[in-house]
């Protein structure tokens, strides 16, 4: 997923979503200039489990 999907999922932003990334909150990875969030990824932060 893209910061611009998990932010319409989440109803937050893609800017906020980046900054999750960039503190290792949720993970995620660089392909390029871009970030790819896993739905696994994902789900783990939303159920607390970092």
């Amino acid at each position: 997923m893209t910061p611009s999907q998990v932010a319409a999922f989440t109803q937050t932003t893609p800017a906020g979503v980046r900054k999750l990334l960039s503190s290792g909150r949720l993970k995620g990875s660089r392909m390029g200039s871009r970030w790819v969030i896993p739905k696994f990824c994902l789900l783990r932060y939303l159920n607390g489990a970092g």
